[in-house]
C-alpha cells in the first residue's frame, strides 16, 4: 500500500512539472498562430497608440511636429500658416490615423484646399514626420476625378475650387475665347460664349492614367489602347495636323500633333459629347 502511495505521489509531481512547463513554454502551434496573426498585433498596436491620445491631443501633437519640420509660422487671426521665406498662406488639414497608426496631416494652400502640397504621416510615439514627396512644398495637384470634373463646372465654381491665382489669356480661332491659365496646376481652362467650359489645355505635368502631353501616339496607345489617327486642324484649317481621342468618364482626351507619329503632342480635355468611339473606363 505504501509503495502505491509513493508511486501516485511521484506521478502527481511529474504531471505538475509537465503542466508548468507547458504554461511557461508555448507550443509550436501556439507560436505559429501568433506569427500568422501579425495583422492583429499591428491593429492592437494602432489601437494602443490611438488610445494613448484623445482626438484633440493627437491632432495638436501631429500639427506641432509638422510645423517644426517645415518651419511654419502660425497666424492666429486667419488660422493659417506661412513657411519661412514665403508669403503664401497655408492650411494644415488633419485627416486622422491611417492603417499604420500614423496621424495624417495635409499641407494645402489656404484659399483652395482641394490642392495638396504635401501629405505628412506623423509617428506620434517617436515624433517622426514622414512625407510622400521628401518635404517639398512646390507642386499643385488635382486628382483625376477633380480634373475631369472641371468640365461640368461654371466659371465661378472653378474659381471657388482652384482660387484666383490665374492669368487671363485669349485663345482659339482669332483669339475669340477667354481662358484662365492656372500655371501651377498646368492647365488653361477656356470658356465658351455662354460661360461654360469649352475645353481644358494641359501641359506635360498633367498626367492621366499614365499619359500626358509630349508623348507620341505609340506611347499613348500603349497606355490607353488602340485609337484611330485622323487628320484635323488646330484653330484654322491652315494649321493641319493629326489627332487621337479617348473617352474617359464624362470627358474626351484629345492628343494633337503636327506629325503623323504624334510626336510632341498636346493634350486637350473636352466634355464627352460627339467624339470618337474609343472608350477607356
Amino acid at each position: 500500500m505504501a509503495k502505491k502511495i509513493v508511486l501516485l505521489a511521484g506521478l502527481a509531481i511529474l504531471l505538475t512539472n509537465i503542466v508548468g512547463c507547458q504554461k511557461l513554454n508555448p507550443s509550436e502551434n501556439q507560436k505559429h498562430v501568433k506569427t500568422n496573426n501579425s495583422t492583429i498585433s499591428e491593429t492592437k498596436a494602432t489601437n494602443r497608440i490611438e488610445s494613448e491620445f484623445s482626438d484633440e491631443e493627437a491632432r495638436e501633437k501631429a500639427i506641432d511636429l509638422v510645423v517644426k519640420k517645415f518651419d511654419l509660422t502660425y497666424n492666429e487671426e486667419t488660422d493659417t500658416y506661412t513657411q519661412k521665406g514665403s508669403q503664401e498662406s497655408l492650411q494644415l488639414v488633419a485627416s486622422g490615423f491611417d492603417e499604420n497608426g500614423r496621424y495624417e496631416i495635409r499641407i494645402c494652400p489656404s484659399d483652395y484646399p482641394l490642392s495638396v502640397y504635401s501629405y505628412c504621416y506623423v509617428d506620434l510615439e517617436n515624433g517622426t514626420v514622414y512625407t510622400d514627396d521628401e518635404g517639398e512644398i512646390d507642386a499643385y495637384t488635382l486628382t483625376k476625378q477633380e480634373l475631369l470634373g472641371l468640365v461640368d463646372l461654371t466659371k465661378d465654381e472653378i474659381i471657388s475650387k482652384l482660387g484666383k491665382q490665374y492669368t487671363i489669356i485669349l485663345t482659339g480661332a482669332e483669339n475669340s475665347f477667354e481662358g484662365y491659365c492656372y500655371e501651377n496646376f498646368g492647365i488653361t481652362i477656356v470658356f465658351g460664349y455662354d460661360g461654360s467650359v469649352a475645353f481644358i489645355d494641359c501641359d506635360e505635368k498633367v498626367v492621366i492614367d499614365g499619359v500626358h502631353g509630349g508623348m507620341n501616339f505609340s506611347q499613348i496607345q500603349e497606355k490607353l489602347g488602340e485609337a484611330e489617327i485622323t487628320e484635323t486642324f488646330l484653330g484654322v484649317e491652315e494649321n493641319k495636323g493629326y489627332k487621337i481621342e479617348y473617352k474617359i468618364g464624362n470627358c474626351v482626351l484629345k492628343f494633337f500633333s503636327y506629325s503623323l507619329d504624334g510626336s510632341d503632342s498636346d493634350l486637350t480635355i473636352y466634355r464627352n459629347m460627339e467624339f470618337s468611339e474609343n472608350t477607356v473606363r
